[in-house]
């Protein structure tokens, strides 16, 4: 017997300890996950959906936009993340060109908040969001009812200030179309949601490449969604772009080719000409000329300021 209980020891000792250990995992990947989106989850009425998603954006260390974090809110519907996705995709990954936050509808997070009046119609719901910034502004934020709870599908700003996922205006672009004249270029316009750079709106629609239809219209480019972050900054000095990319020689390897590099640079270079007076755009990888110029084997001369760094430092 006493053998026995030795065996039983060896066994019931590591075992208690492996729970101990699960249980300690549990409650911190438990606390850690509630924390994120204000957890614990409760939709059960618009009111409660609205105040938590708030209280938790507010309260967000840094910027939920750039980083990303609201894609994974419990309380937002999918078409209205691929709405501020959308935005995003329009104003560059820094938010540089964004007007106002989409979600708040205001450049900074407000001191405070509060749930004003509601009202529900069935399966939808208005909730009035009271932000203060010194001065108190109403949102109208529109919900509706789904198999796990209320969430949010709309933002509405008060007048007269329009809300960018409400607002359309229009945008040019740039692409070829299978000419043998490879700098040839036409001009494109798209229907987008509200921007305040369009320049630079422009250019990250670019660098996403022409969309479904447009390639039914006969629209080719070496840029796709694979392409989409490529460009690092722009600036204009003296009537003269100068364009920065991120390296992007893995991603389009046939860029170089000769018909191919004229088309990349016509197409880039008509876009920003739509928007801005300049004579020449000069272009970059990583602030480096040369090493743009080298790899579409064209290499430093004067149209290019002989591949000087200056203006990309």
């Amino acid at each position: 017997m006493p053998a026995k209980i030795k065996i039983s020891d060896r066994i019931l000792l590591p075992l208690l300890l492996l729970i101990s250990i699960a249980s300690v995992v549990f409650v911190f990947y438990t606390k850690n996950k509630n924390e994120k989106h204000g957890e614990p989850k409760t939709t059960d009425t618009p009111e409660k959906t609205v105040e938590t998603f708030y209280t938790w954006y507010k309260n967000f260390s840094g910027n939920p936009l750039v980083s990303g974090a609201y894609k994974a809110s419990p309380y937002l519907t999918s078409d209205l993340i691929k709405k501020i996705d959308y935005i995003i995709l329009q104003q560059g990954s820094d938010l540089k060109g964004l007007g106002f936050d989409p979600v708040i509808c205001a450049v900074d997070k407000p001191l405070s908040f509060r749930i004003g009046n509601s009202e529900t119609m069935g399966d939808t719901a208005i909730v009035e969001l009271i932000q203060d910034f010194g001065e108190e502004r109403t949102l109208k934020i529109g919900l509706t009812e789904k198999d796990n709870g209320w969430l949010i599908n709309n933002v509405g700003c008060p007048a007269p200030e329009e809300s960018p996922l409400q607002k359309k205006e229009k945008i040019s672009l740039f692409f070829s179309k299978g000419d043998s004249d490879c700098t040839k270029v036409h001009k494109i316009e798209r229907e987008v949601d509200h921007y305040s750079d369009a320049l630079r709106t422009a250019l990250n629609l670019l660098f996403w490449g022409p969309t479904e239809y447009e390639k039914q219209d006969g629209c080719t480019s070496l840029f796709s969604p694979k392409t989409k972050s490529i460009l690092k900054s722009i600036r204009i000095v003296d009537k003269v772009a100068y364009v920065d990319f991120r390296d992007f020689r893995e991603i389009i390897p046939n860029a170089s080719a000769s018909c191919a590099s004229q088309s990349f640079i016509s197409q880039v270079t008509g876009t920003i000409k739509n928007y801005e007076n300049i004579n020449k755009v000069i272009f970059a990888i990583d602030g480096n000329p040369k090493t743009f110029y080298d790899f579409m084997q064209i290499g430093c001369n004067k149209e290019n300021n002989m591949c000087s760094k200056e203006m990309f430092e």
